[in-house]
């Protein structure tokens, strides 16, 4: 279990605690204002030690919520919920989507949060692009429209919405941090999501942080390879092998 907050947690935790200090030196000010408003009604002195005090206080007042201002509109737009409007590409309808997806993913319908995201680099035009877990379409980069590959991670309580809700048939790679073979078929099946883009969702479940999803597919050796398609399972397969065996394997499936 990991005990580590997520990055947008330590963001939110110290923009909460830079507001809270900024709202209590703003409460001081205007405590501080009508206190100096009446010593400057009361003294006998030409008010310019009291008027100085309203000065500061007004500076200090607009500087800190300046800082309020920009701290809060420098966050993720995942964290401070902001979005617009923007027309999507492929749907070409207008959608809400969260500003930093939009600009970073070229349109791709998103339903997840920054921390369910990617980046993945065009091959085509070399634009970086943060891609979701889970989104409904076809992923293309921002900037030539290229389908981009897409590989995702999907655990019990996500496999749901980022495998079975997807549009386009999906390979699921049922592995192990440990396992040796795992690792020798990873890369080859990333090869594979490279050159069907757009026709292909590679989704990796780490056995060990999802017993549920190995029970109720009764993975019993790794790598174990499924195809889903619409939540349907085409085909299945257990154990390593060679690249090109696997593209076979996978272009069968996606014939089927």
């Amino acid at each position: 279990m990991r005990t580590a907050l997520r990055w947008e947690e330590k963001v939110l935790g110290r923009w909460t605690l830079g507001r809270a200090l900024l709202t209590g030196a703003s409460t001081g000010v205007w405590i501080g204002l009508p206190i100096g408003l009446a010593f400057l009604v009361v003294s006998p002195w030409s008010g310019r030690v009291p008027g100085s005090a309203i000065m500061l206080g007004l500076i200090w007042g607009a500087i800190g919520y300046a800082m309020q201002r920009r701290a809060f509109t420098s966050l993720p737009a995942a964290v401070t919920g902001s979005y617009e409007r923007r027309r999507c590409h492929p749907c070409r309808n207008d959608r809400r989507h969260a500003l930093g997806d939009v600009r970073e993913s070229g349109g791709l319908t998103m339903r997840s949060q920054a921390k369910d995201t990617s980046v993945v680099p065009c091959s085509k035009c070399g634009r970086k692009n943060r891609l979701p877990r889970a989104a409904s379409g076809i992923p293309r980069c921002g900037e030539c429209h290229q389908p981009l590959p897409w590989v995702a991670e999907a655990g019990d309580d996500d496999f749901s919405e980022v495998v079975e809700a997807a549009r386009i048939p999906v390979v699921v790679d049922f592995w192990a941090p440990w396992c040796g073979p795992c690792r020798m078929v990873s890369p080859a099946l990333e090869q594979v999501a490279a050159d069907l883009a757009g026709r292909l969702k590679l989704v990796k479940v780490n056995v060990d942080e999802a017993p549920r999803l190995s029970e109720r597919f009764t993975v019993q050796a790794i790598p174990t390879l499924v195809v889903i398609d619409q939540g349907r399972v085409v085909t299945r397969r257990s154990g390593a092998a060679p690249a090109p065996a696997l593209r076979e394997w996978i272009d069968d499936a996606l014939a089927a």
